[in-house]
């Protein structure tokens, strides 16, 4: 075995070595010591010296001089762990690399949410999203908590917002947001109403509310029943914002969040009355039961908890 020293190069050991005798080697010379490098690798000094004589019979060098003090390198050892360490960092930079990648959610997320929720939920989602899960695809489906948790049964959509814990033994809800409803009224409407109501006296108003028997209308309607009455409404609808547009409109009253007219509350078009006791209703972040969520969507709900921080703040 000579001591001569060749040129090594990375693609040489690379194609010449395994890895692990390259760990090997430059962890004897770090410790210059056998003993202390088996040590240090858990492993015995007797494989550990199989495994650097097996490497400098392979590149057909000496490579250690071994004595009673420890070991030092030949000119070939020097050499070779330059190149060593070398490989060696760039392995461990590239784990690091593949692992944030590895960390960065990727694939496609299906979002349902409700109607209302989506004019004041949707902009602060898309810039968290944005900048925490940009290698993902999302994609939102707009619709009421009837269709949304049919979507979920179906697997139309990953992650759906429903208002209610769901009574659908395939679906799996935690709470996400809990808001108090108001009675919103024209601020002009003939028939004033003073600065709180009962809960009782809606019987009397005109109302507008959404249809039985989901999301804030279920509400509602446990609580007159609970109440010994049964509201009637002058109008049922679905849609928030046909709601809102019946309560400007032609004079009549919602009982609804007043997230969805703060811009009316903002400018005194609408007023917001509290009711007593105060009707509440939460939004659930829902999954279908046994379905199996990429990570994007597992992610998604920490997402939707910090933009729910940010809907209380403004409720507020």
């Amino acid at each position: 075995m000579t001591t001569s020293s060749p040129p090594f190069s990375d693609s040489f050991l690379l194609g010449l070595l395994s890895l692990k005798q390259i760990d090997y080697f430059h962890a004897s010379t770090q410790h210059q010591s056998l003993r202390a490098a088996a040590t240090q690798l858990g492993i015995p000094q007797s494989v550990l010296s199989r495994q650097v004589r097996a490497l400098e019979e392979a590149v057909g060098l000496e490579l250690l001089l071994r004595t009673r003090q420890g070991i030092t390198l030949t000119d070939a050892g020097r050499q070779l762990q330059r190149h060593a360490a070398r490989i060696l960092d760039e392995l461990r930079q590239t784990r690091l690399a593949v692992e944030r990648f590895r960390d960065i959610p990727m694939g496609k997320v299906r979002l349902g949410i409700p109607a209302t929720l989506s004019g004041f939920l949707l902009p602060p989602l898309f810039r968290l999203f944005s900048s925490d899960m940009h290698k993902t695809k999302l994609s939102i489906v707009e619709g009421s908590a009837r269709h949304i948790e049919q979507w979920l049964r179906n697997g139309e959509v990953d992650v759906g917002i429903i208002v209610g814990p769901s009574r659908d033994p395939v679906i799996e809800a935690q709470c996400l947001y809990k808001e108090d409803l108001y009675l919103i009224h024209r601020a002009t409407t003939a028939m004033a109403v003073g600065d709180e109501i009962t809960f009782i006296q809606l019987a009397d108003l005109p109302l507008v509310l959404p249809l039985p028997p989901v999301g804030s209308r279920q509400v509602l309607d446990q609580m007159a029943k609970e109440a010994g009455f049964q509201l009637a409404p002058m109008v049922e609808v679905d849609s928030p914002n046909s709601q809102k547009h019946l309560v400007l409109e032609h004079g009549l009253y919602g009982v609804f969040s007043r997230l969805v007219c703060r811009a009316e509350l903002a400018d005194g078009i609408l007023r917001a009355i509290p009711i007593r006791p105060a009707p509440q209703r939460a939004f659930y972040i829902a999954t279908r039961k046994g379905a199996r969520l990429s990570q994007a969507s597992r992610l998604l709900s920490p997402v939707l908890r910090r933009v729910a921080a940010s809907l209380d703040h403004e409720a507020d």
